[in-house]
């Protein structure tokens, strides 16, 4: 006897339905860029997001915002103490170091805030979010960084050469 050869059959087909009559579903695989999202116009990108009640927010892990804050608050606590022991004293040199230790502490706060920006850029950048103001808050917190820490940093070496 000789046996016939088996034929494999294909396994059934799923048939996926929505509920949703706009949904459709795309057949070719769309084009990536840069990193993990296809590309879409923004507009797309927000009519998805209200679609489905996605909510986007963005919580780092080492957040450096608060690292400016902190900077702040401890350049200002600071400066007030020196600026409390100082107001029976009749030298002038005390206010010297009291205002550039906080224009040292005004300087340092925005460069730590566009290390934020930098990262929030980078997550806008993964979720296709548009990150022109990360890169204008950029910008305008490293130029007022600069300035003020350079002030900062020349005042408080005009008080270290008057001692």
């Amino acid at each position: 006897m000789v046996e016939e050869p088996t034929v494999k059959k294909p396994p059934p087909t799923q048939h996926i339905s929505f509920e949703d009559e706009e949904a459709q579903i795309v057949t070719e695989i769309p084009k990536l860029t840069g990193l993990t999202h296809p590309d879409l116009s923004e507009e797309e990108i927000q009519e998805f997001v209200q679609k489905y009640n996605i909510e986007l927010s963005y919580t780092p892990e080492d957040n450096f915002r608060q690292l400016s804050h902190l900077t702040l608050g401890i350049g200002f606590v600071l400066g007030f103490i020196i600026w409390i022991t100082s107001i029976g004293k009749t030298d002038d040199d005390s206010s010297l170091a009291c205002c550039s230790l906080m224009l040292i502490a005004v300087g340092i706060a925005p460069l730590f805030d566009a290390g934020y920006y930098t990262k929030k850029k980078e997550w806008q950048q993964k979720h296709a979010i548009n990150h022109n103001s990360s890169d204008i808050s950029i910008a305008i917190n490293v130029i007022l960084g600069m300035i003020f820490l350079l002030i900062g940093i020349v005042l408080f070496l005009l008080y270290i050469i008057k001692l």
